[in-house]
């Protein structure tokens, strides 16, 4: 995995965080400075085969008057697209070679999510497939090796407490971190848990419920965190996967 990073190297270069932003994720104070990373440029890099941009999604379960003033002033019912880092005219083929190189690793979180969490990866797999009737979707699509819809890349990142909110509490995130690095946490405030977070750890949970986050640490990291943006599901017309329960086991 650390290897395969060695493509995004342009992407993270281009994606130069901001010293002023209005997301923490952009900012450049949560970053390594640029001269402590001779490895993996401080960057992050978001792919995904089918989402809708920015300020374009819409969920009508949860924003109805949005949604109502959205049919009134007959705005389009937006498309959805192909992240620019996976777009067929980006002259900088990183993102392809490194999902060409990650396709087994991909597949074997998918896998892990098969054990963790049945239903949503049975969700995941479905919403995929139906993507496939969007030609425009093809070129990320054919690349694409997992039932996520979504990957976000950190490089050199240590992460502010938080909460993701691309996706449902029942479902899971799969977070796993690689690199020559000592000594990192993830942390779980809520709950009291900290774990050790060593480079090949893959974890899974709830990032919509559980506050999380990891302090910087010694040496240069990279994380990879797979999650699923319900919105997609939606317009997919997938049911939702719920919540995990022992019984899903047959026990």
């Amino acid at each position: 995995m650390w290897n395969a990073t060695r493509h995004l190297a342009a992407m993270f270069v281009k994606s130069r965080p901001a010293n002023v932003s209005s997301s923490w994720r952009k900012s450049s104070e949560f970053y390594k400075p640029t001269d402590q990373c001779r490895a993996r440029p401080p960057r992050c890099v978001d792919m995904s085969p089918a989402w809708f941009q920015q300020a374009h999604e819409v969920r009508p379960r949860e924003y109805v008057l949005k949604y109502i003033l959205m049919l009134l002033q007959n705005i389009p019912n937006w498309p959805l697209e192909i992240s620019a880092s996976l777009k067929p005219k980006n002259p900088d083929q990183g993102g392809h070679n490194w999902l060409s190189e990650m396709s087994e690793t991909s597949a074997l979180i998918s896998a892990i999510l098969r054990v963790m969490h049945p239903a949503l990866y049975q969700s995941g797999r479905q919403t995929m497939m139906r993507l496939g009737q969007y030609t425009t979707l093809h070129p990320a699509l054919k690349l694409w090796p997992s039932v996520f819809n979504a990957v976000t890349v950190l490089s050199n990142r240590k992460t502010p407490y938080h909460r993701d909110n691309y996706s449902r509490e029942q479902w899971y995130d799969i977070l796993t971190t690689v690199g020559p690095y000592k000594e990192a946490t993830l942390h779980f405030p809520g709950i009291g848990v900290r774990l050790a977070y060593k480079s090949g750890t893959v974890v899974g949970f709830s990032g919509k419920i559980l506050r999380h986050g990891v302090e910087e640490c010694e040496g240069e990291r990279v994380c990879l965190a797979y999650y699923m943006r319900d919105t997609v599901h939606e317009r997919m017309g997938v049911e939702a996967a719920q919540w995990m329960k022992q019984g899903c086991y047959g026990m």
